[in-house]
């Protein structure tokens, strides 16, 4: 577990704040063509009626070994970073 970090979209050259490009189509995200994030933990959709509508890019990471540098023990992919569901 860790704070997401990304590799693109960076806001002020801090890998923990960026711009997020990766949505998904919902009545959220209608209009949007970014949004910016600072300091933002990974969403997980774990429910049936729950989805994800905004991710990093592929080369999103977390500091696994917190050596606060992107290196072969980071997870890299891409992550949640915005969930909508249904009730």
């Amino acid at each position: 577990n860790g704070t997401l970090r990304e590799t693109t979209g960076l806001i002020e050259v801090n890998p923990l704040d960026f711009k997020v490009h990766n949505l998904h189509t919902h009545p959220v995200t209608d209009g949007l063509l970014q949004f910016s994030l600072y300091g933002s933990w990974a969403l997980r959709s774990t429910a049936p009626h729950v989805k994800i509508i905004a991710e990093t890019t592929e080369k999103g990471w977390v500091d696994l070994d917190r050596d606060n540098r992107l290196s072969a023990n980071d997870a890299v992919q891409k992550f949640g970073v915005m969930a909508a569901g249904e009730i």
